[in-house]
């Protein structure tokens, strides 16, 4: 297991996201992937919510398919009381058995490594919003963070030459990897 992120709401409760290449995480009764999906040679990412005294486990989940999928930044969306009203999440994911939500900017990853966007509930129980965000190549989204009216900027990098841009004011690849940011507003 290997954790990459992490984020702490505003009532101490932390956040932690990352991958796991073991088949008995620790994850939580309600949580969304409970079982991984493949770990045994690859790795799925994982995600957790640990209480603000550290004492406890109050959510725990995979999200992953059939090849290396992990979770690289962690951010929280807070309601008025500093509470989290979701955890989102960014990193690099291969399967090509994982499909978005309904709305989702990209439904399927385009192939090699696409970068994720991913939104669940407090409790980790829910997946409220996935999308693949990235094109022919490997690209991943490495951070995010969520704006006041909860627009989820995204940050990483892409070697494909048809990531999928809109209003870029560059969108040409320069050298092996260029940066790549996005601007989800949900």
């Amino acid at each position: 297991c290997e954790t990459h992120c992490l984020a702490v709401d505003g009532t101490g409760k932390a956040y932690i996201g990352g991958y796991s290449h073991s088949s008995d995480f620790p994850t939580t009764s309600r949580s969304f992937q409970p079982v991984a999906g493949s770990v045994a040679v690859t790795g799925d990412a994982i995600v957790a919510a640990v209480s603000s005294d550290g004492r406890s486990l109050v959510g725990s989940s995979y999200l992953g398919g059939n090849a290396l999928d992990g979770a690289e930044g962690i951010s929280v969306r807070r309601d008025s009381t500093g509470a989290a009203a979701a955890v989102v999440i960014t990193g690099s994911f291969r399967s090509t058995n994982l499909l978005g939500t309904p709305d989702a900017f990209q439904s399927r990853s385009n192939g090699g490594e696409d970068g994720v966007l991913a939104e669940f509930s407090p409790d980790l129980s829910h997946l409220r919003y996935m999308t693949f965000f990235g094109g022919s190549l490997a690209d991943t989204t490495r951070g995010n963070a969520v704006a006041g009216d909860g627009t989820v900027v995204v940050v990483g990098q892409t070697s494909s030459t048809n990531a999928p841009l809109r209003n870029a004011f560059d969108t040409q690849l320069s050298g092996a990897f260029s940066a790549i940011y996005g601007i989800f507003k949900r």
